[in-house]
């Protein structure tokens, strides 16, 4: 799951305190395919990752916010 939404400060919460950015979400291109390469190289080819349907699952969490922070996705070149 890529959590791709501002880190916000919101404590303590109520309605008077407005939040606050800590981190942008915001991911350029270059990182994002140094992540799917992590991804796919450390995680997707361990025997106990999430399978559905017999396929690899990952999920974006804010698809509109991920397309326009990187522009788009690439197709990772090393398919498993």
């Amino acid at each position: 799951m890529l959590a791709n939404h501002d880190w916000m400060h919101i404590h303590p919460a109520n309605f008077l305190n407005k939040s606050e950015i800590l981190a942008h979400a915001s991911v350029p291109t270059d990182a994002f395919n140094r992540i799917v390469d992590h991804v796919g190289k450390h995680y997707f080819p361990q025997p106990n990752y999430l399978l559905l349907d017999g396929k690899l699952d990952f999920s974006i969490y804010e698809i509109g916010r991920f397309i326009g922070g990187t522009g788009g996705a690439r197709r990772s070149q090393s398919r498993r």
